[in-house]
C-alpha cells in the first residue's frame, strides 16, 4: 500500500469537498444577505459582522487540530473545517427560510 499516494487521494478529496461546501457556503449567505436587504435590514451589519466572526472562529477552532495533527497529515484539521462549514451551510439556510416564511 503506497501511505504516501492514500495520503495524497485522501487530501485531494478533502480539498474537492471543501471547494465545495465553501461554494455552498457563499451561496446561502449571499441568499441570507439579500434576504436580510430586503426584509430585515437590521440584520444586515449584524449579519455580516457574524460570517466574519464565525470564518475567524473556524480558522481558529481548527487549528488546535492541525498543531495535534501530525501523524495524520493533517486530516484532522480538514475535517474540522468541513465540518464545521457543512454545519454553518445548515444555520444560514434555516435562518434564511425563517425569513422567507413569514
Amino acid at each position: 500500500m503506497n501511505i504516501a499516494g492514500s495520503a495524497l487521494d485522501v487530501g485531494y478529496c478533502y480539498s474537492n469537498e471543501m471547494g465545495k461546501a465553501d461554494g455552498e457556503l457563499n451561496e446561502q449567505y449571499q441568499r441570507l444577505t439579500v434576504l436580510a436587504k430586503k426584509v430585515f435590514s437590521e440584520i444586515a451589519n449584524p449579519l455580516l459582522n457574524s460570517e466574519r466572526a464565525w470564518l475567524a472562529f473556524r480558522e481558529h477552532n481548527c487549528e488546535l487540530f492541525e498543531r495535534n495533527d501530525m501523524d495524520n497529515h493533517g486530516f484532522e484539521q480538514k475535517d474540522c473545517m468541513l465540518r464545521m462549514t457543512r454545519e454553518r451551510i445548515i444555520e444560514l439556510r434555516e435562518i434564511a427560510d425563517s425569513i422567507e416564511s413569514r
